[in-house]
């Protein structure tokens, strides 16, 4: 990775950091896999839904620059930051 990629990176997960609360979260993935064992023990048919495929993956970068212009929306006419910034390659 870039170095400006991990910085963006980093920028991201401070502006997200939060304090971790397990009780907001559920494990549906045991809930279900029980709920499907129990159906198998009573001798019922099981119904597997199609396993859903996963969107492609966009530009890591560009992916971070539009979670951080997200949650830093500038003030009209505010400047943007610098680490929001195009820069250019030179060749």
């Amino acid at each position: 990775m870039a170095p400006r990629e991990v910085e963006l990176a980093g920028l991201l997960v401070e502006a997200l950091a939060a304090r971790f609360e397990p009780g907001k979260y559920k494990d549906t993935y045991r809930e279900n896999l029980r709920a499907l064992l129990d159906a198998k023990i009573r001798g019922e048919e099981l119904k597997l839904e199609a396993l859903a495929v996963p969107a492609p993956v966009p530009d890591i970068l560009e992916g971070l620059k539009a979670s951080l212009a997200r949650l830093k929306k500038p003030a009209a006419g505010a400047e943007r930051s610098p680490a929001l910034m195009p820069t250019t390659v030179a060749r």
